[in-house]
Parts: structure tokens; C-alpha cells; sequence
């Protein structure tokens, strides 16, 4: 039997793996790896690279935190003045410098993302976030004529940052806007809560001088951007698993949200595929690691 590698977790942050980026992108990736048979010291720099990861995604969901947070705040003490019969406007305290703050660490995530590329891949590819987007708008970026060439353009690995190029740039656009007001980004406007009509209109940003400065709702443009970095960060894995050549027998699936333990909130698993639960004795364990 080979002896599983072993690798030595150090806690980085006040999170714990009850924590979906902790989970997912440090405890997942870990097991996943562990499907496949990988060099040692390549296994250990990809774990590394993801703690560091790990690191980067948690400072945007908690400065993601402080913004949800702040709202609650305002918007409790908003509803409690108005039952008082008194007129207010809810404003989220330090709004655009969380917001700011959140788009650079986003766009480290993104770059750090290549070196997993590379470790994984043998990709090559410059470490930079640019190579996820398509500056001329075609979405024919960097990242997925490399996807083209290695695999198909029918591959899932090509669709996967085929399919994220439109959020990722917007992202990076938003990033620059604020790195370079009034250049080719345009620049950045967060607004607050507002009047409007007699109503309070949510918080938004655009960019200011873009081909389409429409204003969209930042809140939940955040919510939906720190979940796509994380899908993104667990499927480059999961993609690269399943590259590699799991055993005939194994596969990996997704645990329906509802289904996830609360103390180690995992997306994706490896288990037995039907035809081998089908061989397999009734009531016998699943064999987990396909290196043993």
C-alpha cells in the first residue's frame, strides 16, 4: 500500500473549516489532489499556492462582510426612524473604500489563480489577470486560446474560462477604473443609498465614460463575484483531476448546497461512479483514495 503524502495545515486567519473558502479551496482541494497520483513536491507547491489563495479570497469575503454588515446596520436603524415617523436616508459607512479595497484583492486572486495553471496544467502562462479577459470585448482571451490549443475548443476546460470571461472582465475593468480614473476603463462611481422619487434606491457602481455606464446593484454584484472566484479557484482542480485519469471506478460530484456538513461546507467529492456502486458488495465502503 502506498502511504498517503502528508501535508501540514496552519491556520492563517480567524476562519475555521466550518468556512466555505477554507473548506473548498484548502480541504477539497487536498482530497481531490489525492484521487490522482502527483509528484510530491508538486503536490505540495499546489497546496501552498492554494493556502495562499485561500488567503486572498478570505480578505475579500470579509471586507464583502463588513459592507452586508454595514448595511444591516443602516438599514435597521432607517426602518427605526421611520417608525418614529421620522425621514432618513440609510448610508453604508466606508461603502467605496471596502468596494475599492474588494475589487484589488479580487484582482490578486485572479492573478494568483495562473500559478495553479501552470503547476497543474504545465500551462506556462504569465502570472497575470489579464490572460482571463479579452481587452477587445471578442472574449477570445489569452487563457482560452491556451484552453483551444491544449484541448479543443469543445472541451470543458475551454468552455469553463469561455463562460467567465464576462464577469472577470468587468471585474478587472472596475479594478482599473479605479487604478486609472478617466482612462480606457472609464471611472469608477459608487453610489449610496439614495432618494429617488420618494424611494430609496440600493447602493450601485458603474463605470463612468464605458461603452454602457449602467449603474447595477454593488451589493449583490459582490455576492455573486466572490462565489465565482471560488467556483473558479475548486473547478481549475476539479478540471485538472479529471484530466489527470482518476481510477475507471471514481468520479467527481457536487453535494447539493442543502446536503453540506456546516463544519466542512465542501462543494465537490470523490465517489463511486454508478457502474462500479453496481459491482460493488451492498452495504461495502467506498475506497476514497485511488492511490492506495
Amino acid at each position: 500500500m502506498v502511504k498517503k503524502p502528508t501535508f501540514v495545515f496552519q491556520q492563517v486567519s480567524n476562519h475555521g473549516a466550518s468556512h466555505p473558502v477554507v473548506a473548498r479551496l484548502t480541504l477539497q482541494t487536498f482530497e481531490l489532489l489525492n484521487a490522482v497520483h502527483i509528484e510530491k513536491e508538486t503536490r505540495e507547491a499546489i497546496m501552498e499556492v492554494y493556502m495562499g489563495l485561500q488567503t486572498r479570497l478570505l480578505h475579500c469575503y470579509d471586507l464583502a462582510d463588513r459592507i452586508f454588515d454595514e448595511r444591516e446596520r443602516t438599514l435597521n436603524a432607517f426602518l427605526l426612524e421611520l417608525r418614529k415617523g421620522n425621514t432618513s436616508v440609510p448610508f453604508i459607512i466606508d461603502l467605496q473604500v471596502n468596494a475599492e479595497s474588494f475589487l484589488l484583492a479580487a484582482k490578486q486572486y485572479l492573478r494568483d489563480l495562473v500559478k495553479p495553471l501552470n503547476l497543474l496544467f504545465g500551462a506556462n502562462l504569465p502570472i497575470e489577470a489579464s490572460i482571463f479577459w479579452d481587452k477587445t470585448g471578442a472574449g477570445n482571451s489569452q487563457i482560452v486560446k491556451w484552453a483551444t490549443a491544449e484541448f479543443g475548443k469543445d472541451h470543458s476546460i475551454t468552455k469553463m474560462f469561455s463562460d467567465d470571461h464576462d464577469w472577470i472582465a468587468e471585474l478587472v475593468k472596475k479594478r482599473n477604473a479605479v487604478e486609472h480614473p478617466g482612462g480606457k476603463n472609464g471611472t469608477l462611481i459608487i453610489e449610496n443609498f439614495k432618494l429617488k422619487g420618494g424611494r430609496v434606491v440600493a447602493p450601485s457602481w458603474y463605470r463612468d465614460g464605458s461603452k454602457n455606464p449602467t449603474p447595477s446593484d454593488i451589493l449583490s454584484d459582490i455576492l455573486a463575484t466572490r462565489e465565482n472566484m471560488l467556483t473558479l479557484g475548486e473547478d481549475i482542480v476539479a478540471h485538472a483531476v479529471e484530466q489527470k485519469g482518476m481510477s475507471k471506478a471514481l468520479q467527481i460530484a457536487e453535494i447539493p448546497v442543502e446536503e453540506r456538513d456546516p463544519k466542512t461546507p465542501i462543494r465537490l467529492q470523490i465517489v463511486l461512479n454508478e457502474e462500479a456502486l453496481a459491482k460493488s458488495p451492498k452495504g461495502a465502503p467506498a475506497k476514497k483514495d485511488a492511490a492506495e
